[in-house]
């Protein structure tokens, strides 16, 4: 009996998730071992975005729902309203709001400040830098990217096949079960 409720449980745990893509330690420390959001993400877009900006930030939001069991994303109105904000500048622009940044934002498409409260993520700032982003026609790679960033993945010196890699404009099937497992009841 002993031998069967461990083979079921093993079982389950394969069922509910069964990822191919990656290995735990892999997931790990792009995660910093779990390191996520726990309440809903609420997103205020601020300066000089196009339409098409806008399009992509809406698509990415509608894509990580669609994965994410724990947490909703939404874009509100109102920057008091929101815990993360996609500030769409040039560096020098950024620069003034955020004088401490600066020598993070200098030659970078963009680069995301998240904020934690142990492994909570309570706070976000995107900075896209529209500038760089229209002169190498990068901008929609850089928010997708950037917002991969935002819940909770970071880069680790093996990684392939990953938005992280920055050479794709879309999640790749490995970036999809990541957010599935760490976003996942």
């Amino acid at each position: 009996m002993k031998k069967i409720l461990l083979t079921l449980l093993f079982l389950n745990s394969i069922i509910c998730f069964s990822q191919k893509n990656f290995t735990m330690d892999e997931f790990n420390s792009i995660t910093n071992n779990g390191e996520k959001w726990k309440k809903d993400i609420k997103i205020f877009l601020y300066g000089k975005y196009t339409k098409e900006d806008s399009l992509t930030v809406v698509k990415t939001i509608n894509e990580f729902n669609k994965l994410i069991e724990t947490i909703n994303i939404e874009l509100v109105n109102n920057k008091d309203s929101s815990n993360s904000v996609i500030y769409f500048l040039s560096d020098g622009e950024y620069i003034k709001l955020y004088p401490s940044k600066e020598s993070d934002v200098r030659n970078c498409m963009g680069i995301t400040y998240n904020t934690f409260i142990f492994k909570d993520i309570v706070k976000s700032k995107i900075h896209i830098d529209i500038m760089e982003c229209t002169k190498y026609h990068y901008t929609s790679r850089a928010i997708i990217h950037e917002m991969f960033h935002l819940l909770g993945f970071r880069h680790i010196d093996v990684e392939k096949n990953s938005i992280l890699k920055g050479h794709t404009e879309v999640l790749t099937e490995k970036d999809r079960e990541m957010i599935s497992l760490l976003y996942k009841k």
